[in-house]
């Protein structure tokens, strides 16, 4: 049995291991046409970024206390600021999976769709033509009508004028 491969753990971000080295680019869901980001990778970036770390501590564990407080307080007034503008990209990069994903499904779907010719079979269900008795009742009716067809036709729809109920009243002679 032999072990398997293991990279150098400098590759990797939180157990994840950065994409293959080439270009990136980022586009709009919305737009694909527009690129939002674009830049190169290498795997070699995650190493490089943890070396820079370890290499800046000693540095930064130099300065007073006061300072590295104010630096910190520093960088979260400035993330705070542009706290919008990261969950912008962050959406626009979580959408932009989901978009593909949906727009993949719905080509597939419409590569499976087939369609024929229309085929009602009305005279099966109608064998003594009906329906063009509806139809030509409609026709005659609006015919007879008169020229008030459309306000006829609207009164149909709307109902009569409501009246208010006449007062009960009694009227009684006591002899």
């Amino acid at each position: 049995m032999t072990a398997p491969q293991r990279r150098p753990p400098a590759n990797f971000v939180r157990s994840w291991l950065p994409l293959a080295p080439g270009d990136l680019v980022s586009h709009n869901p919305a737009r694909p046409d527009e690129v939002v980001w674009q830049g190169t990778s290498h795997p070699d970036h995650a190493g490089q970024a943890g070396d820079a770390a370890r290499a800046a501590q000693p540095t930064w564990g130099t300065f007073p206390l006061e300072r590295r407080i104010e630096a910190l307080r520093a960088f979260q007034r400035i993330a705070r600021e542009r706290v919008e503008e990261a969950a912008a990209l962050i959406c626009d990069e979580t959408g932009k999976a989901l978009w593909d994903a949906h727009r993949r499904r719905t080509l597939a779907a419409l590569a499976r769709l087939r369609s024929g010719i229309p085929t009602p079979r009305l005279a099966a269900r109608d064998p003594l033509a009906l329906r063009f008795l509806v139809m030509l009742l409609f026709v005659v009716g609006f015919v007879v009508a008169g020229p008030e067809r459309i306000a006829r036709l609207g009164e149909a729809f709307r109902g009569g004028e409501t009246t208010a109920a006449a007062i009960a009243r009694i009227d009684a002679w006591v002899t």
